[in-house]
């Protein structure tokens, strides 16, 4: 617990399982995970990405001065 506050609750069991003393050397990764489980805490990615433009599908299509080839949209 001490290990996930200190690094402002962002570290998952694999990085605390690293950051581990030599004195928890026995405690498997798996154990870790279970008792992360059990007090409730998890770990969490500080920069995720975010979606900032989201394109209007009433907006006109863009003139082509360079002439490029327009090649089919796949989704």
């Amino acid at each position: 617990m001490r290990i996930w506050e200190e690094s402002k609750q962002r570290f998952d069991a694999r990085m605390i399982w690293a950051a581990l003393p030599c004195a928890f050397s026995s405690v498997s990764l798996y154990h870790l995970q279970k008792i992360m489980r059990g007090l409730g805490i998890r770990g969490c990615t500080p920069h995720s990405s975010k979606r900032t433009t989201v394109q209007d599908p009433r907006a006109e299509e863009k003139r082509d001065f360079i002439g490029r080839v327009k090649l089919p949209h796949f989704r």
